[in-house]
């Protein structure tokens, strides 16, 4: 009479398969993490974007009308008015705490910078 297939994991090659699948399934899990977060990612420095014609100075008094601090990274030497923006990156937000009655506290954004390179 031959062992029947019962679908329970009865010895090392079960283990091992098992642990293939789980690898597997955690691979898949970050892989698919990493590709939302790429898309959020993008999102955000899609809709800080310059939109339409204008010179890197508007694209900067903009974001900076926004309570953004803009750090404005240069490629060429000719003066701001002259340059055009090549991309809008947002940055990191800059936090503080503040506290909150005697022994508590909550963080605050203080204020949130934006990567503008430009090409002069």
């Amino acid at each position: 009479m031959e062992p029947t297939d019962t679908g329970r994991d009865t010895g090392s090659e079960g283990k091992g398969a098992a642990t293939r699948l789980a690898r597997r399934s955690m691979l898949s899990a970050v892989a698919a993490a990493a590709v939302l977060l790429s898309a959020v990612g993008l999102a955000g420095v899609a809709q800080s974007a310059p939109s339409g014609p204008g010179t890197a100075i508007d694209t900067i008094r903009n974001l900076e009308s926004k309570g953004k601090r803009v750090i404005v990274n240069r490629v060429g030497t000719a003066p701001l008015s002259q340059c055009n923006v090549s991309s809008v990156a947002e940055g990191h937000d800059v936090t503080v705490r503040d506290p909150v009655g005697t022994t508590g506290s909550q963080e605050r954004i203080r204020y949130s910078t934006v990567y503008v390179t430009v090409r002069c």
